[in-house]
């Protein structure tokens, strides 16, 4: 052990005690879209903890951040799909009923349940379009391609235009 360094010594802290050997617990609760302060609660942590130690760990926070990443992908794709319409294979059921005669009477009746798979086509959705447009689409500099308001697009580049000029009179 070097000069400069401390020994801790005392109890161990909420990190290492309640947060730290629940990380796959903490993972799914994520990954299923709780939010971190019903996670501190079932944990019995006090959010205000539970954020300290976000701030001092950083492999607590980039845990969390490394959680998120799937659903915001899943999510993505979702609605990626849900622009640009699909179909999709869904499973259904339906009653039959069998009605066996004799001698022109009815002998017996019996009812089943008989699944099958359609396919139905989901049209594209105007909003996730025009949401992906606005968020996604960018020029060669970053700047989006479409606004809700076309002079955004004007004085988003004027503004870039600004930045880089203050930055080469710095140099």
């Amino acid at each position: 052990m070097n000069k400069n360094e401390k020994q801790k010594t005392g109890r161990k802290g909420s990190y290492e005690l309640r947060i730290k050997p629940h990380f796959s617990y903490i993972g799914k609760l994520i990954k299923k879209g709780y939010k971190e302060k019903d996670i501190a609660k079932a944990l019995g942590v006090c959010e205000s903890t539970w954020y300290k130690c976000k701030a001092e760990h950083s492999e607590f926070s980039e845990f969390i951040i490394k959680c998120r990443t799937e659903p915001v992908k899943e999510i993505e794709a979702a609605m990626f799909d849900s622009a640009r319409g699909f179909t999709k294979k869904v499973k259904k059921a339906i009653k039959v009923k069998n009605v066996e005669y004799s001698d022109g009477k009815k002998a017996s009746e019996k009812e089943e349940v008989i699944f099958y798979e359609d396919e139905l086509y989901f049209p594209p959705n105007p909003m996730s379009a025009k949401f992906l447009l606005l968020n996604w689409a960018k020029n060669s500099k970053g700047i989006p391609k479409y606004a809700n308001d076309p002079q955004t697009i004007k004085l988003r580049e004027k503004e870039l235009e600004l930045k880089e000029k203050s930055q080469e009179d710095w140099e």
